[in-house]
């Protein structure tokens, strides 16, 4: 943080100096967009862009800021001027694409993509882009084919190998992304990226304390890298440790307190060990400052969710029409309120909206949502057909939900042996959400021979009752 106080003092002395240096004005403003002062760097380029109209980088920059914070019509607007303005222009033809994608766009910004890869076939940026909105549309085949090209044409992108890595994971070919991580960091060891994206698959399949171990390297090697940071306090997070996840990310904040990651994976951590009012404080300051954050006000909504304060809920994150991630994000926060709220039709309607049309990333997190929906609603039939549990492609604490929310929908037909089997499969969970509910279905159905003395009427509707609030945190957080 010293460094970036430092670059603005420079800046802002050289522009008193020199005001009409337009390549000053860019660099100020992005170093104000890296210290998470979005709307001082948005003022910045919209004064730059009015006296220096026709310089492209200026254009760029801006329309790119206006991506960052959200208004993503003015940035497709200045980059289709561009695009008219100058047809080879290859950084706003990208920059026009992922601003589609960023939208939900998906058809147009592959047509984009295609379209500039056909002008331009020897920009391995371009294919990165590429490959990279398949990857989002859940083309994956497509994507690894693409990876595989670029890697074999461009044998030193680094992003490339990352990006391939990625795509492994994202089929379940667990052991071979690991392979292509593990060969990636060998060849190009002063890379954080895929340095973090190796503890991440680690952490995806459960073999936590590698993760932390390559985390607490990669922190050693870059320690002025606030990325490896929050990514070792989710880790401890999923493990179950709170007290060392508050611990690192309170460090994390004394040391960058610009970083709106790990605000915000603070106050998730104060959630989830019931510290409310503590969680919401948090992001109260941080929507105050950065106005256009998204993450900071869903993060407060899913607390008021859990509070029980719907419309406040509904209010703040107002989304009719979803097309982009973060709408899509937003669309199941709510969705989540009319669960809560009791209203099992709404939520029912709105959870399979988003299983059917939210972006592939996002849909297992609908799927779970509506499965305990259906639970709810004592569907347990359609949970089991909604949910397959031989699936290779989700990380572990996906699959463990799924074994959760099936197994307890098993139980609750009286199928107890195949519901045993299942959730026999969570000995080794490690998050703390999943074990307690494991634990409360099996004492619920009589899962073990610990259990097997039949229950009275309120001790199972305590368990009950108990039952329900878990699955449904669990949802939210899955």
């Amino acid at each position: 943080m010293g460094e970036f106080k430092k670059a603005l003092a420079v800046y802002e002395d050289v522009i008193k100096r020199f005001p009409n240096n337009e390549v000053v004005r860019c660099g100020y403003a992005e170093v104000l967009k890296a210290t998470g002062e979005f709307d001082e760097a948005l003022t910045i380029y919209e004064e730059t862009f009015e006296r220096f109209p026709n310089n492209e980088v200026v254009r760029g920059g801006y329309a790119e800021m206006l991506k960052t914070t959200g208004e993503f019509g003015k940035a497709l607007a200045i980059y289709e001027e561009m695009i008219r303005l100058s047809p080879n222009n290859v950084v706003a033809r990208c920059g026009y694409a992922e601003v589609l994608k960023a939208t939900g766009e998906f058809s147009k910004a592959l047509a984009v993509y295609e379209e500039t890869i056909k002008r331009f076939p020897n920009n391995d940026v371009v294919r990165s882009g590429y490959a990279e909105l398949l990857k989002a549309t859940g083309e994956f085949d497509k994507a690894l084919t693409v990876y595989e090209e670029i890697i074999k044409r461009f044998p030193n992108n680094e992003v490339a190998f990352g990006g391939y890595a990625e795509a492994l994971k994202a089929t379940g070919e667990f052991d071979i992304a690991r392979t292509v991580y593990k060969d990636s960091i060998e060849r190009f060891p002063h890379n954080r990226v895929l340095r973090s994206g190796y503890a991440e698959l680690l952490k995806a399949t459960g073999d936590f304390d590698r993760a932390l171990a390559v985390y607490e390297d990669t922190m050693k090697r870059f320690p002025n890298d606030e990325v490896p940071r929050n990514g070792y306090a989710e880790v401890l997070k999923t493990m179950g440790e709170f007290d060392k996840t508050l611990a690192v990310y309170e460090e994390t904040m004394k040391r960058f307190p610009n970083d709106l990651v790990a605000r915000s994976g603070y106050a998730e951590v104060l959630k989830a060990t019931g510290y409310f009012n503590k969680a919401l404080a948090i992001h109260s300051e941080t929507m105050k400052r950065r106005k256009h954050d998204r993450v900071s006000r869903r993060g407060y909504a899913s607390i008021l969710v859990l509070l029980n304060k719907f419309e406040e809920v509904r209010s703040l994150l107002s989304v009719s029409n979803p097309r982009s991630m973060d709408d899509w994000i937003d669309y199941h926060i709510v969705a989540m309120s009319y669960l809560k709220e009791g209203n099992i039709d709404q939520a029912m309607e709105r959870f399979s909206l988003g299983l059917e049309n939210a972006p592939f990333a996002q849909r297992p997190y609908f799927a779970n949502a509506l499965a305990v929906t259906k639970i709810t609603a004592k569907e347990y039939a359609a949970v089991i057909k909604l949910l397959p549990t031989h699936v290779s492609n989700i990380d572990i604490l996906q699959r463990q939900t799924r074994l959760v929310l099936v197994g307890h929908s098993h139980a609750a037909l009286g199928k107890t042996e195949e519901a045993t089997r299942l959730i026999s499969g969570l000995e080794e969970a490690r998050n703390p959400q999943v074990i307690s509910l494991k634990e409360a279905i099996t004492r619920r159905y009589g899962l073990s021979h610990d259990y097997q003395e039949a229950l009275s009427g309120s001790e199972a509707h305590i368990l009950d009752l108990k039952i329900q609030e878990q699955e449904y945190s669990l949802a939210q957080a899955a």
